[in-house]
C-alpha cells in the first residue's frame, strides 16, 4: 500500500513539473489565438491575403488598360496604379486587423461574465487581446509579397510602411468600439463607421507618405517617427478601451 501511495505521489509530481504556467497575458492572448485557429480565421485571413495581393497586383498593372477608355487614359494612367495597391491593402487591413479587433469583445456576450469574475485588471484582458493581434497581422504580410510579383520591389519600403500603418490605425479605432458595445454582434453600421473613418485616415497618410518619399531625403526617418507617435497612440487606445470597460 505504501508502494502504491508512493508511486501515485511521484507520477503526480512528475505530471505538475510538465505543466507549462504561462504569464496572464500570454494566456489570454492564447486564448484568442485558439479561438482563431478553431475557426478556421488564420487561414481565412492568409487566403484574403494572397487572392487580394495577386489581384491588385494585376491591376496594377493592366487595370488602366482594361477599365479605363483610351480617352482617358491620360488624366488617370498614373494614378489607378497607386489607387488599385492602396485599395488592396485597405481590404486586407479590413478584413484582417478590424474584424478580429472588433470581435475581440463583440463575441464575448456568453463568456464576458467570467473574465469579470477573474482576479484580472481590464487593463490586463486589453492587452491579452490585442496581443493576439499579431498573429492576424503575420497573416496579412502575404499581400506584400504578392503585390510585389507585379510591380517589383522597387516601393516595398513604403508599401510596407503602409501597411504597418495601417494596422495599427485598424486597431486605435477598432478596439475602443468593440469595448464599447462588449457583448453585442456586430451590425453593417458599426462596420461601416470604422471602415469609412480608417479609409479617411489611410487616405491622408498614404498620400502624406508618398510624398514623402518622393520628395524628401530623410522620409524613412519621418515615416519611422510617425509609427513610433501611432504606436503613442495606440497605448492611448487601449487605455481609453480599458477605461470603457470598467464603465460597462
Amino acid at each position: 500500500m505504501d508502494s502504491y501511495l508512493f508511486v501515485n505521489r511521484k507520477e503526480r509530481i512528475k505530471d505538475k513539473s510538465q505543466v507549462k504556467i504561462r504569464d496572464i497575458i500570454p494566456t489570454i492572448c492564447y486564448r484568442e489565438i485558439t479561438v482563431l485557429w478553431r475557426d478556421k480565421l488564420l487561414f481565412s485571413f492568409i487566403f484574403t491575403s494572397i487572392t487580394t495581393g495577386l489581384f491588385t497586383g494585376y491591376l496594377a498593372i493592366y487595370g488602366t488598360d482594361l477599365l479605363i477608355p483610351e480617352s482617358l487614359k491620360e488624366y488617370a494612367g498614373e494614378f489607378l496604379p497607386d489607387m488599385f495597391v492602396f485599395l488592396g491593402i485597405y481590404i486586407v487591413v479590413i478584413y484582417t486587423a478590424v474584424f478580429p479587433s472588433l470581435n475581440l469583445f463583440l463575441n464575448e456576450e456568453k463568456t464576458m461574465w467570467i473574465l469579470r469574475n477573474l482576479p484580472l485588471s481590464n487593463e490586463t484582458i486589453v492587452r491579452g487581446k490585442v496581443l493576439s493581434l499579431t498573429l492576424c497581422f503575420v497573416t496579412s504580410l502575404p499581400v506584400l509579397a504578392y503585390v510585389s510579383l507585379f510591380i517589383g520591389l522597387d516601393n516595398i519600403v513604403f508599401l510596407t510602411w503602409l501597411l504597418v500603418f495601417s494596422y495599427i490605425a485598424g486597431i486605435i479605432v477598432a478596439v475602443p468600439l468593440g469595448a464599447k458595445y462588449v457583448g453585442k454582434k456586430s451590425d453593417i453600421l458599426l462596420l461601416y463607421s470604422v471602415a469609412m473613418i480608417l479609409f479617411a485616415v489611410l487616405g491622408v497618410a498614404g498620400n502624406l507618405g508618398l510624398t514623402l518619399i518622393t520628395t524628401r531625403v530623410d522620409a524613412f526617418f519621418l515615416l519611422g517617427a510617425v509609427l513610433i507617435v501611432e504606436v503613442f497612440v495606440l497605448f492611448l487606445s487601449l487605455k481609453l478601451s480599458t477605461r470603457i470597460l470598467s464603465i460597462r
